[in-house]
């Protein structure tokens, strides 16, 4: 299992929740989920977020963001269970 802050997903600049998941799959869908209930409440760094992030799905943008994300995943270490 590998962790980030929201912040560190490219979510809220403000934002420290932290969301994991056992690959990046599961990792994004639970960064989606967070997302959306930040924005129903109003919250709109997070609604900015998912705008960004639809807008640019499928798109050369969209594909850039996924390969950064991917990078950090790669790059973070595996949490170290106590």
């Amino acid at each position: 299992m590998k962790t980030f802050t929201c912040r560190e997903m490219g979510g809220g600049q403000r934002c420290n929740t932290k969301i994991s998941g056992e690959t990046l799959e599961e990792l994004i869908q639970n960064a989606s989920a967070h997302s959306q209930q930040m924005a129903a409440t109003g919250d709109g760094d997070h609604q900015d977020m998912m705008d960004k992030m639809f807008s640019t799905s499928g798109t050369a943008e969209g594909d850039d963001l996924s390969a950064v994300l991917a990078k950090k995943w790669d790059e973070k270490p595996v949490d170290i269970k106590r």
